[in-house]
């Protein structure tokens, strides 16, 4: 099923689902705008991540050394987690399931409508306790009533991935 099986979405003329209609006038990051709006009203604005108060000096200490690491330090994480990325999508092909190809992500979206599970969320229960494998559902990404989608992590220990590997191998039984 290789990374070139892209996920389809025939109820959707197959482009990915939006993140929600209700944002679809947002010509930028809802963040960015709510933001806006909070410091033109006066507002107090929760809609942002950023604390409000100093973070611990070891935190800031921390930060201004990882800026001093040179780039190779990076290019070689990159690579690890693109290391990473590999060992697990090996192990889905293997197991014959259909994935996106993650592009910067450290997850997969794997379809599992060939199992014939018409609910995401009973799937990953399924698949928790049957397979000894954890897995988010999709729906919880979707506005729209996707079902058909679970996502997998893959910043796991290369021996966890062996491992979850190992055990994905088995639904090839199941489906």
């Amino acid at each position: 099923m290789a990374a070139e099986a892209i996920l389809k979405f025939p109820e959707r003329g197959n482009a990915m689902p939006s993140v929600s209609f209700r944002l679809q006038h947002f010509t930028e990051s809802v963040i960015r705008s709510m933001t806006r709006l909070a410091n033109e009203h006066g507002a107090i604005n929760l809609s942002q991540g950023f604390p409000d108060f100093d973070p611990p000096a070891e935190l800031l200490e921390a930060a201004a050394k990882a800026l001093g690491f040179p780039d190779s330090y990076y290019r070689s994480l990159r690579e690890d987690y693109q290391d990473r990325r590999d060992i697990f999508l090996h192990h889905l092909d293997r197991a014959g399931l259909s994935y996106t190809n993650p592009e910067g992500a450290y997850y997969v979206m794997v379809d599992i409508s060939p199992f014939g599970w018409r609910n995401d969320t009973a799937f990953c229960e399924w698949l928790t306790r049957e397979i000894g494998v954890a897995a988010v559902p999709g729906s919880s990404f979707f506005a729209e009533p996707v079902h058909r989608y679970i996502r997998l992590h893959f910043a796991k220990k290369k021996e966890t991935l062996e491992e979850a590997g190992e055990r994905l191998y088995r639904l090839r039984e199941k489906g």
